[in-house]
């Protein structure tokens, strides 16, 4: 970490240059959530990313809008492969395999599946846990090996006698485990097979080096690690637009989610679970679980879509995001649509009628969060095993519904009200937060008063000029600050704003975090206005990104991962205790 780079001596130099006089009376108490976490799925940060899966493209997943693929998986010996829609699919929500044929010159030489995981595979002496499913009439036995790309070494082989029916999917589970470390993460994941039985589907292909707290389906530890390290106070899930996904893509549907609303059965949870779902919206695989693009449910699933750079279409789960918060102890602060769309069309921002079947589905996912093993929702957590109902104390409704010519205007008119009035009149003791920054969208008063998320995006003189922002904001209405981050160098000495169509820094820099310092203890000795902030967006990959200054920079195939100077701001405030900042 970059705080271990200044010795003692070089920072007390610093220190003694200042002279500081801090009052023992006045000012305000630090507000317990002052600073925390918000995972907006951006930068590759959930699949090859935070997500330990090695395997890309496991499922072959895909969708109206970015149909099935192949890719990056590479044929073996003589291997023929085609994307099938088999008559007897894992499930609804997964009816594409790939096939893996022998080609016409296949002899006795084995052929099979290659996979080249995310930029690489890292392989250390440690164990590897997977799966795989197939179909067929192979009666032999597969191979399973991590191998290097660049020379002859296979670092972990086994050998397992296979299972498959002709009329049946059945899973094939494998542990792998190396004797020593590859030299470069330049490795691939391999399964073989004789060819002279024909031709084996395969779907649901898996493969977790050790996790975070050894969770099931979990995240790579060091970079859990590296969250935890900061002493956070809240994670907001979903975080940014990835709730309010292009209209046209055809991922969202108002059949989303009742079991009243459609006929075919979902397979959920390895095959030992079955939830009723719409059979017309596009299904998707979800970090080990199967259901629909639309649903915020069920096992492992948010309420929003984010999109990789290979353009498969991912959600990142709720349960997992549950998992984090109660890993890193940390408040969950939930978000949900609020009926508008990114985009310009006409229609994305919905009507208040259009708006009532997801209200209806808000109110079901927060029974499925806090309603008591009684209710229907709260007895499908139950029965995934989760009795107790969920922490939750704030609930965001929407994110950033201030854009466009009609967001904010809809938003306080009629969106921000329907969506309030119900979650209220269910649950009074949740704290429910406005999107858009200001107070044309408030309900309640007193302690019963809503919040509302603040997001800038700015320049460091700029953002050091803000430092009296919350000086005379609300002290009824407090103030999340939601997202901010310098983004942008300063420009000829003008307090400038961000300039969307001009590059971002290329990499963290130190005037950035010292200005977001500033502008925080600004936001601090507020605290009787300001309840917390997240630094926006909590993850860079280094292989992949499109957003290049991020609170946590990893590179991820060879599972490095530092802490940007932006993110030292958070740190040289974020971990200290509660304290009294004097105005």
């Amino acid at each position: 970490m970059i705080l271990h780079i200044f010795s003692l001596p070089f920072l007390a130099g610093i220190a003694s240059a200042i002279n500081l006089k801090v009052s023992s009376t006045g000012g305000n108490a630090s507000s317990p959530l002052m600073y925390g976490l918000m995972f907006e799925d951006i930068n590759h940060s959930g699949d090859g990313g935070i997500y330990a899966e090695l395997i890309n493209n496991r499922a072959f997943q895909g969708s109206r809008a970015f149909p099935s693929t192949l890719e990056p998986w590479v044929p073996v010996g003589n291997a023929v492969f085609t994307l099938q829609n088999t008559s007897i699919p894992l499930s609804s929500a997964l009816p594409t395999s790939i096939n893996v044929a022998p080609g016409p010159l296949s002899r006795d030489a084995k052929i099979g599946l290659l996979n080249p995981g995310w930029w690489g595979i890292d392989v250390k002496p440690q164990k590897y846990t997977g799966s795989f499913w197939a179909l067929g009439s192979y009666k032999g036995h597969f191979t399973v090996k991590l191998q290097s790309n660049l020379t002859d070494d296979v670092f972990a082989s086994v050998e397992i006698p296979s299972s498959c029916q002709p009329s049946k999917w059945v899973e094939h589970k494998f542990e792998l485990e190396p004797n020593h470390a590859a030299a470069n993460s330049n490795n691939t994941f391999v399964i073989e097979f004789e060819p002279g039985s024909g031709a084996v589907n395969f779907n649901l292909i898996s493969l977790f080096p050790p996790t975070y707290k050894n969770r099931p389906n979990g995240n790579r530890p060091e970079l859990m690690e590296a969250l935890k390290a900061l002493n956070p106070s809240f994670l907001r899930m979903p975080g940014g637009n990835n709730m309010s996904v292009l209209l046209n893509t055809n991922y969202l549907s108002n059949t989303n989610f009742s079991s009243e609303r459609g006929t075919s059965g979902t397979t959920l949870g390895g095959g030992t679970r079955r939830l009723v779902l719409s059979p017309n919206v596009p299904a998707v695989q979800v970090h080990g679980v199967m259901a629909t693009p639309t649903d915020w449910v069920l096992l492992n699933i948010s309420t929003y879509i984010f999109f990789s750079i290979t353009h498969y279409p991912r959600l990142f789960p709720l349960l997992i995001m549950y998992q984090w918060c109660t890993d890193l102890e940390v408040e969950p602060l939930l978000a949900v649509w609020a009926g508008m769309y990114l985009g310009s069309d006409a229609d994305h921002i919905l009507s208040a009628e259009a708006l009532a079947p997801w209200v209806d589905d808000t109110l079901n996912e927060l029974e499925f969060i806090l309603g008591p093993i009684s209710t229907p929702y709260g007895a499908l957590r139950a029965s995934l095993g989760y009795h107790e109902p969920w922490a939750l104390k704030y609930v965001e409704i929407g994110n950033e519904d201030n854009l466009y010519t009609n967001g904010g205007s809809t938003y306080a008119a009629y969106r921000f009200s329907v969506f309030y009035d119900a979650i209220t009149a269910a649950y009074p003791d949740l704290k429910i937060i406005s999107s858009t920054g200001d107070y044309t969208a408030v309900g309640g008063n007193g302690e019963t008063a809503s919040w509302t998320d603040f997001h800038t995006y700015s320049r460091p003189d700029t953002l050091v000029s803000m430092f009296d922002k919350f000086d005379h904001a609300s002290r009824e209405y407090k103030t999340l600050i939601g997202e901010y981050a310098i983004v942008q160098e300063n420009l000829n000495g003008q307090l400038a704003g961000v300039n969307w169509d001009l590059p971002k820094f290329p990499q963290p820099v130190w005037i950035g975090a010292v200005s977001e310092a500033i502008w925080s203890i600004g936001a601090e000795r507020n605290s009787d206005a300001v309840v917390g902030m997240s630094y926006a967006p909590g993850f860079q990959n280094l292989n992949s990104y499109n957003w290049s200054v991020s609170l946590l920079c990893s590179a991820l195939s060879i599972l490095m991962s530092f802490v940007s100077s932006n993110s030292l701001s958070f740190s040289c405030i974020g971990i200290l205790p509660s304290t009294i900042i004097n105005n």
